[in-house]
């Protein structure tokens, strides 16, 4: 299995996590996706940023949803980014789409589902397979709430159950919540389980991978992808593992 390398929150070695630039740039490694996160704003845009609260990243207290779009966007973050849009990204996403013979891949991590945030998981789909198609995207989250609404919306939506603890064969909830993927914490994973995960069919992206010696067992294991920090350093070993 041809191992995807997919840039955790963008190339954000060089730029603030989550922005156009960190995309751009992750892109232009040759990363074969993007992992992403998204909220609503106060007036309903689904805005790309990591937490719920905004203090780590900009000037400015309080939750995303506190604030509309427009003020969202006059916020500079760290490092003189702006939060962009969902539908900046996608845009972004859909241009590159065209210059290349594989089309990039979407990770879409909802933060959280419709109990906090009404009827997202259509927002998200709807929005995203305006610029995508549906295979090019996974939507992830800690809220398997989220996963099984997504499922209920079409049943060929691929969806990943983000975990961040050991679980005792997950396979079996995963099959439970029609979940495509298993998005565990990298320090979860053993190899005993990589193993029991493919002999029960159970694609894996691991999150976040950074360490070169576990990404190259990765790689060598077939791992569907691997989620990380560093696209650039990932895809040479790729290129490692390919040429003797």
């Amino acid at each position: 299995m041809d191992t995807k390398v997919i840039a955790h929150r963008g190339a954000h070695e060089h730029y603030t996590e989550n922005t156009l630039e960190a995309f751009e740039l992750a892109l232009e490694q040759g990363a074969d996706g993007i992992e992403l996160d998204v909220h609503y704003a106060k007036d309903g845009v689904l805005m790309v940023y990591h937490d719920f609260e905004l203090s780590r990243l900009t000037p400015v207290k309080g939750l995303v949803s506190d604030y509309t779009c427009d003020t969202l966007q006059s916020i500079m973050l760290w490092g003189h980014s702006k939060i962009p849009t969902l539908e900046e990204v996608l845009l972004l996403l859909y241009q590159y789409g065209k210059k290349r013979t594989a089309r990039p891949i979407l990770n879409v991590e909802l933060k959280a589902g419709h109990r906090m945030y009404p009827n997202i998981e259509t927002r998200v789909v709807t929005l995203c397979e305006q610029y995508l198609s549906r295979e090019q995207i996974i939507y992830s989250s800690f809220d398997h709430h989220a996963l099984v609404a997504l499922k209920k919306i079409a049943p060929d939506i691929r969806t990943g159950a983000l975990t961040a603890s050991s679980m005792y064969e997950p396979w079996r909830y995963l099959e439970t919540i029609k979940a495509d993927y298993f998005h565990p914490n990298i320090m979860t994973l053993d190899e005993n389980e990589l193993r029991a995960l493919g002999e029960n069919g159970v694609a894996v992206n691991a999150y976040t991978v950074n360490d070169p010696k576990q990404a190259k067992q990765l790689i060598s294991a077939g791992i569907a992808g691997i989620i990380t920090d560093h696209p650039k350093a990932m895809l040479a070993l790729k290129t490692e593992e390919v040429c003797p």
